[in-house]
């Protein structure tokens, strides 16, 4: 876990795109305990890194967790993080990092209370990440707008949006 990727980060015969890399994944491992606060650092330093290797792939990947520590300090900003990640993603051109930052983008507008916007952002997110060949992440995530929706009160788009997930389930074979 963690303790793998600052030990990684601590060896110095790496380059930057693999140190980039390793910082997102940490960063990763914090949005997904929902501490933003740690997770700051890895993804300033995911977008520093790659500001200064010209590598637009790391400057997504970067944008992208600040996205989610955005989305978890609840940042006035969060929208025009989140945008900027999305521009960053589609110059990039990688749909994993496309579909992470769609995902963002849902948890977003789902915490505006933009529900259809939110169901529609976790279907690309969904697409783009069956596209980079990560399955079972689509499905967690259009799994997870169905949740939330629910949990608003809009039963019938969660009871719409659970009935697309079973038949892309079935389709998996899960």
């Amino acid at each position: 876990g963690l303790a793998t990727v600052e030990h990684a980060l601590g060896l110095n015969a790496m380059s930057d795109s693999i140190r980039g890399w390793l910082n997102h994944l940490a960063a990763r491992v914090y949005l997904d305990q929902w501490e933003p606060k740690p997770a700051r650092p890895f993804a300033e330093e995911t977008l520093r890194l790659g500001n200064e290797i010209d590598d637009p792939a790391l400057i997504a990947l970067g944008q992208t967790d600040l996205a989610g520590v955005a989305f978890w300090s609840f940042a006035e900003d969060a929208n025009k993080i989140v945008d900027l990640a999305h521009s960053e993603a589609i110059e990039a051109g990688v749909p994993e990092t496309i579909g992470l930052e769609r995902q963002w983008k849902a948890w977003i507008d789902e915490n505006y209370e933009h529900d259809a916007s939110a169901a529609a952002e976790m279907s690309e997110a969904e697409a783009y990440l069956r596209e980079a060949g990560d399955l079972r992440t689509g499905l967690e995530v259009t799994g997870q707008v169905a949740q939330a929706v629910r949990l608003t009160g809009d039963l019938y788009s969660a009871l719409a949006m659970l009935l697309e997930l079973q038949s892309k389930m079935r389709a998996t074979g899960n």
